[in-house]
């Protein structure tokens, strides 16, 4: 694999966007109660992170630079590789 590509910034940002969001869910998911005890107010809260979490991931997946040649798996491990070393 060859993990040379040269990444948009706003790539970068999207997928530190989806690792912000997925560490959001699943930190709520750690402090709430189990669904049968949840209020509204805790079941909107939940919904609201699963939302935005599913909205950076559509960032990231639908943007147009993953239209180019094949290999996508490749390039997304890649991608995820440069967003870290960036951080």
């Amino acid at each position: 694999m060859s993990d040379t590509y040269d990444f948009p910034e706003r790539l970068i940002q999207a997928q530190r966007a989806f690792w912000a969001a997925t560490d959001a869910v699943e930190q709520l998911c750690r402090e709430l109660p189990p669904s049968l005890e949840m209020t509204d107010e805790q079941r909107t809260q939940l919904a609201e992170v699963r939302s935005a979490q599913m909205a950076a991931l559509e960032t990231l997946y639908q943007d147009e630079w993953w239209g180019g040649t094949g290999q996508r798996h490749d390039r997304q491990v890649a991608l995820r590789k440069a967003a870290r070393e960036e951080s």
